[in-house]
């Protein structure tokens, strides 16, 4: 069973987002916090994801249950935050993983990739102004990314200029340069992104190009 997810970080580009996997299993957990260094955000609050897993300690199942965690710590006068993210509920050994891809430019929206294959991939859309969260399920699209050979995980590249959610694959350059998308989120269908439109690059606290 999956929760609502709520996701906070800091932003970087594809390759250098804040990024921890595990396998499923009794009793265990990963976070991010030390790789290789907490993500910060505009204002200088600090976030790190963290995972547990453990037995579901079900009646008439003994599968294997995760819990994401987002652990926002503020640069001052407020105590930490814990926000559940996810929970699942599936095969022992299966991979869980999480990536905080970034920023929008003006702070207020915060996007990353959660994946369990075989189970659940989607890319989840936080607006901290409402305080609302975008989940949208891109499993089906996932087989279309396995046919280029551009790796299994997408990446959130970006956002249009009207705000749109902009994709690429989480794998070497030559194929993110090949081959973006702009997500429907209502659908989860993708489809091209036009040549000539820009993209708004997702803040990087250090500096990196507004469009590509």
């Amino acid at each position: 069973m999956l929760a609502l997810i709520l996701l906070l970080g800091s932003s970087l580009l594809v390759g250098e987002s804040a990024s921890v996997s595990m396998n499923c299993s009794s009793i265990a957990s990963v976070h991010t916090r030390e790789m290789p260094s907490p993500l910060s955000g505009r204002d200088a609050s600090v976030a790190f994801l963290r995972i547990f897993s453990e037995d579901d300690h079900g009646k008439n199942s003994h599968a294997c249950q995760a819990e994401y965690q987002l652990v926002i710590l503020p640069f001052v006068g407020e105590s930490a935050t814990i926000v559940q993210l996810l929970s699942s509920d599936g095969d022992w050994d299966r991979r869980l993983s999480v990536y905080l891809d970034g920023f929008s430019r003006d702070g207020k929206r915060i996007f990353g990739i959660i994946s369990e294959p075989g189970g659940f991939a989607g890319v989840f859309d936080y607006d901290s102004a409402a305080r609302r969260t975008k989940l949208v399920d891109l499993k089906n699209s996932i087989k279309s990314l396995r046919a280029l050979k551009c790796g299994t995980t997408f990446a959130v590249a970006g956002i249009t200029d009207t705000g749109a959610i902009v994709l690429e694959p989480r794998a070497a350059a030559q194929c993110r340069d090949s081959h973006r998308w702009i997500l429907d989120p209502t659908q989860g269908e993708l489809r091209p992104l036009p040549a000539e439109k820009p993209v708004i690059r997702l803040y990087n606290g250090n500096t990196s190009p507004e469009n590509q």
